[in-house]
């Protein structure tokens, strides 16, 4: 059997506009607006002490015993408060936030509250009605940019704009707490002007009708409206928290209503806009374009409620990628040494091609990310070096399998350096491992192990096939294929380069230090980039930039950036990698 909450997020999907709320006093529970109910127990000690007695632990016994009634939310309001002005004074106190309620996020709109204003805000929703005398609705509704009409009296009603041409209508069936002309009696509550009912009428007959946090029980003309409907068009959702009062029974055995156990009003409305989102998903067009990716992923990353969505964006596409990628061969054909040059840099520059959309949302999600969400940038990268084993192929193409790792590693490198964001930096730099060895050559689980440039990409080829001579040309071509991807978020070209320069800095460092840490000695050999042959020129302040690291690790010690956030374990720690890496590598291979 489908879930009753599915049948109701394809409902609303399928027939957008088409379903109206109704909402009770339930709908604000989580803001501490008080029901009914805790009103009525707060005027009865209210009444106690004005009288001067003391109701006790039970309220309701006291006024049984002293009235010989049973206490009526309704009954009390006519006699403590006699016109509708007193009331409205009276009630201000229970449905407005004070400052201090305010500081506290008491009595401001809920969950429920920002999920129906939502989905309001892209047109699933047009009517609501509810019994509240609250704002919470309107409050959430402006904050999502939409100026409902409010129908609160008979004037409203005679004045509105008729519903299918409004963008939001709230009718308010009780009135507004700020309004006199509030509904709370039984005699008020027991018949609606002409006006509220013949909007009403229109309401239960054309709408499909979602109700929430209504108990049924007090209010006669609204039952009495519900009940002149005798047409079904749409479908009929009753959320229950328990058992149904009599009244409300009555109402959705009448209505041939669909009932769903809920926990909360929140708890419905995040789900079915939860439901309903996925929905779009699944019927979204596939992102053709990397600008409308990464505009989805720059939405994503601002909430948390979109952690999902995020994460399914980015690893979507690299598993699409690596359906493509793997099936790859990792062998030449046959042939002349020029020809297999040529077959190298047309696999390069597919790799290349196929992370024209990975690697901008790698870049943005490592500048703009939080560190929560830092794992989904690491799992993307490790997941592209998760190729199915080899039994033989050549060592070139073999390597080359994870180059796409590598150009998503120095991009999201560079735009986390670029931010200062050491925590995401960390994550996918030092603590990124993979479960097992990649092969059976190689033993290396650490990410900064696998995907140095100058391993993965053939040097020699590259130099070879471009007819040049350079040192480190893997790197100078990460460099610029990634230029172009990160202009965007680096505009200017120095800035750029500086920025490159660290990374590379950086991750040589992790990659000297985990290895030191590895072999409980200093590595003979480590990873050089383009900055050991760039040298002071490349600086503002003529320095080299394992001297401006080291200055700043001196300055800042324990609160530098990359030592806070854990990219080294302590300032004394960076201090010695640093020198024992410019002294036993750098010097050796620059002359430096």
């Amino acid at each position: 059997m489908i879930d009753p909450f599915t049948s109701l997020a394809f409902s609303v999907y399928s027939g957008k506009g088409v379903y109206a709320l109704l909402l009770g006093s339930g709908i604000s529970r989580a803001a501490e607006i008080p029901t009914g109910w805790e009103v009525t127990l707060d005027l009865v000690r209210k009444l106690a002490a004005v009288e001067g007695e003391d109701c006790g632990p039970s309220p309701e016994s006291w006024y049984r015993k002293r009235f010989g009634t049973e206490p009526d939310y309704s009954a009390l309001l006519g006699s403590l408060a006699i016109t509708p002005s007193e009331r409205t004074n009276m009630l201000a106190a229970y449905f407005e936030a004070s400052a201090e309620e305010r500081e506290l996020g008491k009595k401001t709109p809920t969950v429920a509250h920002k999920s129906i204003a939502r989905l309001a805000s892209k047109g699933y929703f047009k009517v609501i009605v509810t019994t509240n005398f609250d704002r919470l609705m309107e409050q959430a509704l402006e904050a999502e940019g939409i100026s409902p009409t409010v129908i609160s009296t008979a004037d409203a009603a005679r004045g509105a704009m008729p519903l299918t041409h409004a963008q939001c209508t709230v009718i308010k069936v009780h009135g507004d707490y700020r309004d006199t002309r509030l509904r709370n009696t039984s005699a008020e509550l027991s018949e609606y002007p002409n006006e509220i009912n013949s909007v009403l009428d229109r309401v239960f007959d054309e709408y499909g009708l979602v109700v929430c946090g209504w108990s049924a029980t007090w209010d006669r003309a609204l039952c009495n409206a519900m009940l002149r409907s005798p047409n079904r068009r749409f479908s009929t959702f009753w959320g229950l928290r328990s058992a149904p009062s009599v009244t409300a029974a009555d109402l959705i055995r009448f209505r041939h209503a669909s009932t769903l156990e809920i926990e909360s009003a929140d708890s419905l409305f995040s789900t079915v806009e939860q439901k309903i989102e996925a929905l779009e998903r699944f019927n979204a067009p596939h992102p053709l374009s990397t600008p409308i990716a990464v505009a989805s992923l720059k939405r994503f990353l601002t909430e948390d409620r979109f952690r999902i969505e995020l994460r399914d964006l980015v690893l979507s596409e690299v598993e699409r990628q690596m359906t493509a990628l793997a099936a790859l061969p990792v062998h030449f054909a046959h042939a002349s040494k020029g020809t297999l040059e040529a077959q190298f840099f047309t696999r390069l520059e597919l790799y290349e091609s196929r992370m024209e959309m990975l690697i901008p949302l790698l870049a943005h999600g490592c500048l703009y990310g939080t560190p929560a969400q830092a794992t989904i940038w690491q799992d993307a990268i490790l997941r592209m070096v998760s190729f199915p084993p080899y039994s033989a192929g050549h060592d070139q193409l073999i390597n080359l399998r994870r180059y796409p790792a590598t150009m998503l590693m120095y991009a999201g490198g560079i735009a986390a350096v670029a931010s200062q964001n050491y925590d995401t930096l960390r994550v996918i730099l030092r603590d990124a491992r993979t479960h097992g060895p990649i092969d059976p050559v190689r033993q290396d689980t650490e990410l900064v192990f696998l995907t140095v440039p100058g391993q993965v990409v053939d040097n020699d080829v590259l130099n070879e096939g471009r007819a040049q001579r350079w040192k480190t040309p893997a790197n100078d071509r990460l460099h610029d294929i990634l230029r172009n991807h990160l202009r965007s978020l680096i505009p200017d070209d120095n800035e750029y380069e500086q920025v490159f320069d660290r990374f590379e800095y950086f991750f040589t460092l992790v990659y000297f230090d985990l290895k030191s840490l590895k072999q409980d000695s200093a590595p003979w050999w480590a990873p050089v980039g383009r900055f050991t042959w760039r040298g002071r020129d490349a600086w503002p302040s003529r320095s080299h930039v394992s001297e401006i690291l080291a200055a700043e690790n001196d300055a800042k010690q324990e609160s530098w950036g990359p030592i806070r956030e854990g990219l080294f374990t302590s300032s004394a720690r960076f201090k010695e990698v640093n020198d024992s890496y410019s002294t036993s590598i750098l010097a050796r291979i620059s002359n430096y």
